[in-house]
């Protein structure tokens, strides 16, 4: 994430320190703040620090960055790309079939059938 939205949300730095990361052009050191949880839409994880990246070289024009995504996030799910749509779904790992019903309402509008899980866990996706 940037800087910007760590101050803006009041983020707190991890104590043990920046991390060292390898890009593309050199090694930067950067700080790592603590989170509870993190959400895009309807997908939320559980992901307990996150990196403050300067991202000025995506964020050009029209196109704005506020983080990226990293594998502590992606891992929770399968996703689905929607090319039609021009969109990504985040489904839950372990989601067998997704069926989106009626009703409206958060949480009301889809019911997940939940398979044998990937980790050895209870299989419920969590």
């Amino acid at each position: 994430m940037t800087s910007a939205l760590a101050e803006q949300l009041a983020l707190a730095q991890v104590p043990a320190g920046p991390v060292r990361m390898l890009g593309v052009h050199d090694l930067t050191e950067n700080p790592v703040v603590q989170i509870q949880s993190l959400a895009v839409r309807d997908a939320e994880a559980r992901v307990h620090q996150a990196v403050i990246l300067d991202l000025d070289h995506i964020t050009r024009g029209e196109w704005r960055a506020d983080g990226i995504l990293g594998m502590d996030f992606l891992r929770q799910f399968d996703l689905r790309l929607d090319f039609g749509g021009q969109s990504v779904v985040f489904v839950p790992s372990g989601v067998v079939a997704e069926l989106r019903l009626r009703s409206p309402g958060p949480g009301r509008d889809r019911l997940r059938l939940y398979g044998p899980s990937r980790d050895g866990g209870s299989g419920d996706g969590r």
